[in-house]
């Protein structure tokens, strides 16, 4: 087999099996394991693929990418193993594992992809690059996807892709906070010690995050209800920068040790509540369901009632749009109770290991 024919067969089957992830996180079985089963497949089919493909190797004569869409060779030099297009379906498929790491379910594909990147990409001195920044280079590298190929591509659109390239980078950086934390998590209930000390790498990447975006969350600090969602950069910020906030919330609740809310915690959850509510007033229930996850995180960690009977609501009339978000709806209507009448918080590993599995992509 060519390698152009590799790499072509790799896009499609990526294709597939992305689509199929996609449609089983919309009617899922009692345990997700078909779900579960197309992302271990997937992981083994890009280690396999990688051993003969190398990924983001670079050329001697060039320190920047030179991608190319599908499988078109127009350089000859050295190229990466993974199109454009493969990249960019491997990172859509990566939110959707880290969602389900968080579930207890996934990790196998994001553990893949890092393995590849970290070993492909050393510096002189053979150390490797951290997770974020790796996983954010194979974003940047994933970048030119739609301008290539879409030929006369608009420039409206092209002009809307630079704009829109730092919040989807944000969003790359939170897939991988994401499935770090569930890692951390997995790990609390294996080694405390180790976790607590893991912890300490899982703290600096969100620190690294955040500065990195930092002019970004301010921003979506900054919007009001007035501000006109028909722009697409304001309704990804509302959809993305949450998503930063909520992984935030998800770490904090894993490593400290006080019941109450400290001031980043209040913070993160005044930052989730007002972009939701912006979200919801603009796009209805699509908008909510792109926010499942942090208002899942918000509405257990949160201690103001109106917040939590208003999120409460919103994935009652979400159900209607999938398994996950009704079981998601299920568990919270049960377990906030539960952790209301304790006074303490739940171990929310432990308890979404009781019930029917749901993923919150």
């Amino acid at each position: 087999m060519s390698t152009e024919t590799g790499v072509q067969d790799f896009d499609a089957i990526c294709t597939a099996i992305w689509m199929m992830i996609v449609y089983e996180q919309q009617l899922g079985d009692a345990q997700f394991s078909s779900y579960a089963h197309h992302l271990k497949g997937l992981s083994s089919l890009l280690r396999h693929h990688c051993e003969s493909h190398p990924a983001l190797e670079q050329s001697e004569t060039s320190s920047a990418l030179m991608p190319v869409v599908f499988t078109r060779q127009t350089q000859a030099q050295s190229l990466p193993g993974l199109s454009i297009y493969s990249a960019r379906v491997l990172i859509w498929t990566a939110l959707l594992d880290a969602a389900a790491a968080f579930a207890g379910i996934g990790g196998h594909v994001n553990k893949a992809i890092l393995n590849t990147v970290l070993r492909c990409n050393q510096s002189a001195e053979g150390g490797a690059k951290d997770p974020v920044k790796a996983f954010l280079e194979l974003h940047r590298y994933s970048g030119p996807l739609y301008r290539l190929a879409w030929g006369e591509y608009p420039e409206h659109e092209l002009l809307a892709d630079v704009e829109d390239r730092d919040v989807y980078g944000l969003l790359a950086g939170c897939v991988q906070l994401r499935f770090m934390t569930a890692q951390l998590a997995t790990e609390y209930t294996r080694s405390p010690a180790e976790a607590a000390e893991h912890a300490k790498d899982v703290e600096k990447a969100i620190q690294g995050v955040g500065a990195t975006f930092a002019e970004l969350i301010e921003v979506a600090s900054r919007l009001s209800l007035a501000t006109d969602n028909q722009n697409r950069l304001v309704s990804n910020i509302r959809a993305i920068v949450p998503m930063y906030h909520a992984a935030v919330l998800d770490f904090m609740r894993l490593s400290s040790t006080e019941q109450g809310l400290n001031g980043r915690q209040r913070h993160a959850l005044k930052e989730i509540m007002n972009l939701a509510f912006q979200s919801q007033q603009h796009g209805g229930d699509e908008a909510v369901m792109k926010l499942a996850w942090p208002l899942f995180i918000a509405a257990l960690e949160t201690d103001d009632m109106l917040h939590r009977d208003w999120i409460l609501k919103q994935f009652r009339t979400i159900s209607k749009y999938g398994i996950s978000f009704q079981r998601a709806h299920e568990f919270l209507v049960e377990n906030l109770a539960l952790q209301l009448s304790s006074a303490k918080r739940i171990c929310l590993r432990t308890q979404m290991e009781k019930t029917a599995r749901f993923v919150l992509g």
